[in-house]
């Protein structure tokens, strides 16, 4: 392995991980992922905002969404937010799920240890969280699955969104190593609330495109939405050109070009 010229990082949190594993220091670089400002310019929903409304069932009347994006494991913290966040807000907030939902679980899987499962999960990237997910979204009409959605789905939902939430926790062996939904979320002009843990702190700044909240906390979390949703302080052209400025795709590539230049 160590033949290799460059290991590349997406955050420094992943750079930190590969060093705790012996990758030698010099030849590990961080790179962060970058996002494209142009395709987050916002088209008119007009035309298709009763039917999504209506698709899940949701009246759009003074209702707050808070939108979480990405497939549903344990490390995301969905099912965590759901459980512990969801019961201390009031009744007009409504959580939303866009992602992949896998509404089976494997009888041979249930078959094999706890270690050698949860192993076996982290290895196949399995949507761990769902049966879980789906059984709290069975006992609340205030959490809403839409799952896997088109782009132009996907691109009205984080417009309606008061906030979009990035409530990851940890989980032993399965690091997040970015954050990326974060900066499409900020580039689209979003509120992003993130937790303060492993990569997403490389996407998310503090104060500048989105807001870091402790991890596990949920009366931080209840009191940040709160805050931010009732007071009406919500990011918008702020929060996009930060990320375009500093994520931007040209920026990326440009970095990596370094890098390549560097090892020629």
């Amino acid at each position: 392995m160590f033949t290799y010229d460059a290991f590349i990082c997406v955050s420094n949190a992943t750079k930190e991980a590969c060093i705790k594993r012996g990758f030698p220091m010099e030849k590990l670089h961080v790179v962060s992922n970058g996002v494209d400002g142009n395709e987050a310019l916002t088209p008119s929903f007009d035309d298709i905002k009763t039917t999504m409304y209506d698709k899940i069932n949701l009246d759009y009347k003074n209702k707050k969404i808070i939108l979480a994006l990405g497939r549903p494991v344990r490390r995301k913290g969905f099912s965590w937010f759901v459980a512990e966040v969801m019961p201390l807000l009031d009744n007009n907030y409504v959580f939303l799920h866009i992602g992949h939902i896998d509404h089976s679980s494997s009888f041979w899987l249930k078959l094999l240890p706890k270690t050698m499962l949860n192993n076996l999960e982290l290895l196949m990237g399995l949507t761990n969280d769902s049966t879980h997910l789906l059984s709290l979204s069975s006992r609340s009409d205030r959490v809403k699955l839409c799952g896997k959605l088109t782009d132009l789905e996907r691109d009205f939902w984080i417009h309606q969104a008061s906030v979009v939430v990035l409530p990851n926790i940890h989980v032993d062996g399965d690091m997040e190593g970015f954050g990326l939904v974060a900066l499409e979320a900020a580039v689209r002009r979003k509120t992003v609330l993130a937790a303060c843990l492993e990569g997403i702190t490389d996407a998310i700044h503090d104060g500048k495109n989105g807001f870091l909240v402790i991890s596990g906390d949920a009366t931080a979390w209840t009191s940040r939405i709160k805050n931010l949703c009732d007071g009406n302080n919500l990011f918008n052209d702020e929060s996009r050109t930060y990320t375009v400025t500093n994520f931007s795709w040209d920026k990326m590539v440009l970095n990596y070009q370094k890098i390549f230049h560097k090892l020629m």
